[in-house]
């Protein structure tokens, strides 16, 4: 099976290619890549600027990338998950000792009377 060489233009103003077979094609403008008996229609030649840079049609060695790299989101997403749980949970343990701290500092542990100096003898 052999890829259709495809032809990059540049489209300035956006416009309308009607096809010898009565199909109509939408260009906005922007940088499009299109096959070559597109490029070389008369009406695209006087509507758009032909890079004369080919296009290689890699489109499955791209997607193999963009499965490769939403493989690597995904993976990046459950880290991120894993820790922020990780930090929530160190926030709740820092929220229990900052708690027996101030009630330490209050008076003691709770009975009302104040704590003994560890080295009174």
């Amino acid at each position: 099976m052999t890829k259709e060489k495809l032809i990059a233009i540049t489209v300035h103003t956006p416009f309308s290619l009607t096809l010898g077979d009565g199909t109509v094609q939408d260009f906005p403008r922007g940088r499009h890549n299109v096959p070559a008996p597109v490029a070389e229609h008369w009406f695209t030649q006087a509507h758009a600027e032909i890079n004369d840079i080919a296009v290689p049609d890699n489109s499955d060695e791209y997607q193999a990338q963009i499965e490769a790299l939403k493989n690597q989101i995904a993976e990046r997403d459950s880290t991120i998950r894993d820790l922020t749980s990780q930090v929530d949970e160190q926030k709740a343990q820092t929220e229990a000792l900052n708690q027996q701290i101030a009630e330490l500092l209050a008076g003691g542990d709770g009975d009302g009377k104040k704590p003994k100096p560890s080295n009174s003898k």
